[in-house]
């Protein structure tokens, strides 16, 4: 009784670093959408947003470290550790994916999109991308409480990804098509192949918490 006890608080602290990850992410994800309506509306607070998802990736960082430290720690207390280091380390990824499309964003000229009248569809894509980090941030939240409802809630993330996808192969031959510019092309392309990569990995997180989810 008391080794299950044992077990059963540091599953609980391995899970409550995890969320405190994956929040720090959302909180980027956030962020992002600061960045892309700064170069939307062309306001001034461009630079201090994207500093701060630089502060937030390190902040994911320091979580990731923290749990590999602690599974380190508690040894075979845990059962699954691999899944929970694996699941941390695609959580730290999506990190530097938001953080990769901030930065394209940034060099981003948005009134080239209002020219080709895609600025709506951008608008789209980058409400899906946040709306995904959200709903992979309620998943990793029900861990602690019902593992089984986070496999439940991993459905809304792939139907997600599915309409990022075609949104991304709409998109992609209009921008070839209609933007003029050779390097503003070049630009706006990386923008959708990082959005697009982006919930693709979102979405092998979600299958790695799925797999948590199964054995807690």
């Amino acid at each position: 009784m008391f080794n299950e006890e044992i077990e059963s608080q540091a599953k609980r602290k391995t899970i409550t670093i995890l969320q405190d990850e994956m929040h720090n992410v959302l909180e980027s994800a956030r962020r992002l959408n600061k960045v892309y309506e700064s170069i939307k509306n062309n306001t001034k607070d461009l630079e201090e947003n994207f500093s701060k998802i630089g502060k937030l990736e390190d902040k994911v960082e320091s979580n990731r470290r923290l749990l590999t430290r602690e599974l380190s720690e508690i040894g075979d207390l845990v059962l699954h550790r691999e899944d929970f280091l694996r699941a941390s380390y695609n959580i730290e990824e999506i990190s530097g994916y938001i953080t990769s499309i901030g930065f394209r964003i940034s060099h981003m000229n948005f009134k080239t999109l209002n020219k080709i009248k895609l600025d709506k569809d951008f608008d789209s894509l980058m409400e899906m991308i946040i709306e995904g980090t959200y709903r992979l941030n309620e998943i990793i939240r029900a861990l602690a409480i019902n593992p089984h409802h986070s496999l439940d809630l991993t459905n809304s993330i792939q139907k997600l990804e599915k309409d990022v996808d075609a949104k991304y192969r709409e998109l992609m031959p209009q921008v070839i098509n209609k933007v003029e510019s050779v390097k503003e092309l070049i630009v706006i392309k990386d923008v959708l192949d990082s959005i697009e990569n982006g919930f693709d990995q979102i979405l092998r997180t979600t299958d790695s918490i799925a797999i948590l989810a199964l054995g807690l």
